[in-house]
């Protein structure tokens, strides 16, 4: 590769952009090769690798990598909560994600957004939590967003729950 070849991967911006290609195209270890020959990380580093793993529906080394990333001494942002939640809801690490989300806001300070919150609904879908995901999106401080109840109504039909599945289709109706 000729980014290689002349030099710039030293330069964090374009490592950082190796590593989020490699984690998007499936190819982790080369990813994690320039995650590793970087000699400083910022956020953008950090999240790139969290964000890879949780791609690779590897949420346990998203949460680890997390935990790498705070012995470093980095404070995560907005962004790495929505990867790590990701990661956790693809893997369906239920109860990391559940304590990664109470951690965001009261151990870092980030404030949920819209994009947390439908992490969340779609991580207690995926681990068949749907009762729970369908309060979530009900009680959520911002309007719902029809990515929310097209979660939960895929997960309706995954776990045979017609009913709910009719109230979200009726939900997605009445936001058209």
């Amino acid at each position: 590769m000729e980014i290689i070849e002349k030099g710039f991967e030293r330069e964090i911006l374009v490592s950082n952009t190796l590593v989020d290609t490699y984690g998007k195209c499936g190819s982790i270890k080369e990813a994690q090769n320039i995650f590793n020959a970087l000699s400083a990380r910022d956020i953008a580093s950090w999240n790139a690798m969290i964000k890879g793993f949780g791609i690779n529906h590897d949420g346990y080394m998203a949460v680890q990598c997390f935990k790498c990333m705070l012995k470093s001494g980095l404070k995560p942002d907005a962004t790495t909560f929505t990867c790590l939640l990701t990661a956790c809801s693809r893997a369906s690490l239920l109860f990391e994600g559940q304590d990664l989300f109470q951690m965001m806001s009261k151990d870092f300070d980030v404030v949920s957004t819209i994009d947390h919150f439908v992490c969340m609904v779609d991580l207690l879908a995926r681990s068949g939590c749907l009762y729970e995901a369908e309060k979530l999106i009900e009680t959520l401080p911002y309007c719902p967003s029809n990515n929310s109840w097209i979660t939960l109504l895929s997960a309706s039909k995954t776990y045979d729950e017609p009913e709910l599945g009719s109230r979200c289709f009726l939900q997605l109706v009445n936001v058209q």
